[in-house]
């Protein structure tokens, strides 16, 4: 079922994140521990026309939270998109955008420190 599949595949989302978060703060030597407790990835479910955006970030020592941000609802008709049914989905997609970029700022210095001490 569609809700069986939704749930099976938001666990695999949540576990390939914490994998991905795991592997950006450890292979970053010398991110101070705020950057570490303020570190946030987004996570992105897309079904049929639906999109889920999440932001999972760490709490404390192996303790994560996943928020849910945003759900984007692509229009399905023309008179949804002439009645501005585009709008939620270019917003979604800003805020991932954003997200992106906000943790591309906190990973570059601190990567270029890492790289120069080894």
């Amino acid at each position: 079922t569609t809700k069986s599949k939704y749930c099976g595949d938001k666990t695999k989302l949540v576990l390939a994140g914490k994998c991905h978060l795991n592997n950006i703060v450890t292979s970053l030597k010398n991110l101070p521990v705020r950057a570490i407790s303020s570190s946030k990835l987004s996570v992105i479910q897309v079904m049929d026309l639906n999109c889920h955006v999440y932001c999972l970030s760490i709490i404390d020592k192996n303790v994560y939270l996943l928020q849910k941000i945003q759900s984007i609802s692509y229009p399905r008709t023309l008179h949804e998109i002439k009645s501005g049914g585009i709008k939620n989905p270019i917003n979604g997609f800003y805020v991932i955008h954003v997200s992106f970029y906000i943790l591309k700022i906190k990973i570059k210095p601190a990567f270029w420190r890492w790289s120069y001490c080894t």
